[in-house]
């Protein structure tokens, strides 16, 4: 059995806002900044906007003082050599968004949606990008895999490393995005996650890792 705190915020931890003190002490008893969301599906449409709003600008590539601006969203997947290739009419599918807005619904009660994230359709040049790299180092780093003439070799040990850093490196960074965005949501709207924390806990729980 999963043990309780994977499913709920504990009196006694720090509070998920970030703020360093006892949750008991903080967000238990602060009232939500608004308190007409009677639908999960509008708490889904806040965290959306929570994780577009808390989007970083940073170079995670260890040696800082090489960095030159600008820092520009940087796709994880290659445009022309692979998102081109799956593509329709410059679109792709992807996990829904709040700009999409495509959730599926399912009723609990009579007062509570329970949604989840279904599939939309973005444009090429906002798939799977992050920014995560100063100008310098994505074009830099990444050059054997972004400007190579023969595209993907299979047995390119170099190319090979540079896929699992370049997703490694993003993965990192969306974590560091939702953890910020879910402390947001918990200094916005505690009572709503008090109430209802399998929404977000869960996913805290994951981010603290």
């Amino acid at each position: 059995m999963m043990p309780l705190k994977y499913f709920k915020i504990l009196k006694n931890e720090p509070c998920p806002c970030g703020s360093e003190l006892k949750y008991i002490e903080c967000c238990y008893n602060k009232e939500d900044e608004f308190i007409d969301v009677k639908y999960i599906n509008k708490i889904l449409l806040e965290t959306a906007k929570a994780f577009d709003s808390n989007k970083i600008k940073t170079c995670l590539h260890p040696n800082k003082s090489e960095c030159k601006p600008p820092i520009k969203p940087a796709h994880a997947i290659q445009n022309n050599g692979i998102l081109s290739q799956i593509s329709y009419k410059n679109h792709v599918v992807t996990f829904a968004t709040h700009k999409t807005k495509k959730f599926d619904a399912k009723r609990i009660d009579d007062n509570i949606l329970e949604l989840s994230n279904s599939l939309g359709l973005v444009g090429v040049n906002e798939a799977t990008t992050h920014t995560c790299f100063c100008d310098y180092h994505d074009s830099s780093v990444f050059a054997p895999i972004e400007n190579n003439p023969k595209g993907f070799v299979k047995n390119d040990k170099e190319q090979l490393f540079l896929y699992a850093y370049k997703a490694f490196a993003f993965e990192y960074y969306k974590s560091m995005v939702a953890l910020n965005a879910l402390r947001d949501l918990f200094k916005r709207i505690p009572q709503k996650l008090k109430k209802y924390p399998f929404l977000v806990v869960p996913h805290y729980r994951r981010e603290q890792l």
